[in-house]
């Protein structure tokens, strides 16, 4: 009943190829993962031979077990040699699969079913592109998942699987002052008012004109605005040129300031804010899927922000102008540009102060000014600062 101690070499594309002890109940797993592994980029792992007296006794393929969980090459003997081959014709898979890697063909060519055993696409996939070389020429093809299932692939094809048909329905939420269901799973062609049809608001709370959509696509473009004038901004600074010591220190401190602010502004994120209601009308868009509507609760306050000495939420007086809400916040900072206040109305809209009267809901944000006589990038920061403010309604302090 003692376990017989077994010496077995293991040789090929291994990590470490040596001779490794172990028991006769050890499999070819466990003398593969004591020589370091098969090698990746190298190393076969269909084509594993166990040798036994220099004659071939079993040949291993790793993909049954992945598969299947079953183990070839039989119980080992004192002696036997197991031979990584070299790998084998692959294909390279991504896409809407859970992982992308590539797969090593059994040795004649891989069909598409067989890939998609391997790979697992995702239930959404319709669609298969496939990219390689055919006779030394460039080689492309789109298919359909069927006609992909037999398909013969080559060598270091690539293959994406991609959900390439629209579904029939989107899915939608609704925010702020409502009484019933959030979310809706509607028709692709669904308009705004014929959803708020559906839509339970609380009539005392909510601020029906108000209303403003949340849409993914518009935020990711206000992002991508956003980044490209932060790129001209460090580009037109860490690209300038100084004609003295002088000259160079202040670069310096301009590219620290530049760095500083970008930073922060990383850290704020685009709302991607359709207006779609003015004086009461709300237009009828066509809705796309993740969008929010938000119907704002009913306010009696005004939000003074920005370059103000106390920002706070003071009520919304009658008639009052935008100098008096910034005096119950405190006044302007010495750094206010007094002449240059956003007005962000309940409905997302946003214009300046002289352009509008003070509404109850409303955001106002005090601006930054900048000093001509000081660096002179200051006039590009606050040009960013106002993407950022309408994008996130938010002011970023530059300093």
């Amino acid at each position: 009943l003692t376990a017989q101690p077994v010496a077995v070499c293991v040789t090929g594309f291994v990590a470490r190829p040596g001779r490794y002890a172990g028991g006769m109940s050890d499999s070819v797993l466990y003398y593969l993962d004591r020589a370091g592994g098969i090698i990746p980029d190298r190393g076969s792992y269909r084509n594993i031979a166990v040798l036994r007296n220099n004659r071939e006794v079993a040949r291993v393929d790793l993909y049954s077990f992945i598969l299947n969980g079953r183990i070839e090459g039989g119980r080992l003997r004192d002696g036997d040699v197991i031979v990584v081959g070299t790998k084998g014709d692959s294909v390279m898979a991504g896409g809407r699969i859970p992982q992308q890697a590539t797969y090593e063909g059994s040795g004649k060519r891989m069909t598409g079913l067989e890939l998609m055993r391997y790979a697992c696409p995702q239930p959404s996939v319709s669609h298969v592109s496939v990219t390689g070389t055919r006779d030394a020429l460039p080689f492309n093809v789109y298919l359909t998942l069927g006609d992909f299932a037999k398909f013969s692939l080559a060598a270091n094809d690539k293959v994406e699987f991609l959900a390439d048909r629209p579904g029939q329905s989107i899915m939608v939420s609704v925010s702020g002052a409502v009484t019933g269901t959030t979310h809706f799973p509607v028709a692709r062609d669904t308009t705004l008012r014929s959803l708020l049809a559906y839509v339970h608001a609380d009539g005392n709370l909510s601020d029906l004109g108000g209303i403003y959509v949340k849409r993914k696509s518009v935020m990711e473009q206000q992002r991508k605005a956003i980044a490209d004038a932060l790129r001209r901004l460090e580009k037109s600074v860490l690209t300038a040129t100084s004609a003295n010591q002088e000259g160079a220190a202040i670069r310096v401190q301009e590219a620290q300031l530049v760095q500083n602010f970008a930073a922060r502004v990383a850290e704020v994120e685009p709302e991607g804010v359709v207006v779609v209601t003015r004086k009461g009308e709300t237009s009828d868009i066509l809705l796309e899927d993740g969008d929010e509507i938000v119907i704002p609760q009913r306010s009696d306050v005004v939000q003074i922000n920005g370059e103000v000495m106390s920002p706070k939420a003071v009520v919304h007086v009658p008639g009052q102008g935008v100098r008096r809400y910034v005096e119950d916040a405190g006044g302007f900072t010495d750094r206010a540009d007094w002449r240059n206040i956003l007005v962000v109305h309940p409905n997302g809209e946003i214009v300046r102060a002289e352009k509008s009267a003070v509404q109850p809901g409303d955001v106002l944000l005090a601006m930054p000014a900048y000093d001509t006589k000081g660096f002179s990038i200051f006039k590009d920061i606050v040009q960013v600062l106002y993407q950022v403010a309408i994008a996130t309604r938010v002011v970023v302090a530059p300093w």
